[in-house]
């Protein structure tokens, strides 16, 4: 790898870590977590207040990814985590919780187009990219997420 191109796979990276640490921001924080006091209803909304609770786990850890130290495989892995968490989330969450899951569903396929684009060396434009894209992504969840933990 030359000089330019490893300085332009470090500031692609870089760009990437400030885009996802600014995405991490206290708005985590206002999804809330469900009262520990408080019963859930029945078995399935408690398989639904914690699905909620895994996807909120793993839209931290995916956010706190720093792509310059922890790589685009890292990254790739803690997006699946998410992905999956949300799938599970998404099939009992439907019915109840149909705009908040379509939107959380939407942005979640958007970043996975960006960073299925993503070289392991990634350009500059590709960093901004997913780091666009992860904005709506925490946004979306949240939203679901607040929406689901108000029913536990």
């Amino acid at each position: 790898m030359t000089r330019t191109s490893r300085a332009l796979a470090a500031g692609a990276a870089a760009l990437l870590a400030l885009g996802l640490a600014a995405c991490s921001s206290d708005a985590d924080d206002a999804a809330g977590t469900p009262a520990a006091s408080a019963p859930a209803a029945s078995a399935t909304a408690s398989t639904l207040c914690a699905d909620a609770q895994a996807v909120k786990s793993a839209l931290r850890t995916l956010t706190g990814t720093n792509v310059l130290k922890d790589g685009t495989t890292t990254l790739k892995a803690n997006f699946a985590a998410l992905e999956s968490s949300l799938q599970t989330l998404l099939t009992s969450a439907r019915t109840d919780f149909a705009t908040e899951s379509e939107a959380a569903r939407t942005s979640v396929e958007a970043l996975k187009t960006a960073i299925g684009n993503l070289a392991d060396s990634p350009s500059v434009s590709d960093a901004a990219a997913v780091a666009a894209a992860l904005k709506p992504v925490q946004q979306s969840v949240n939203d679901l997420v607040t929406s689901v933990s108000s029913a536990c």
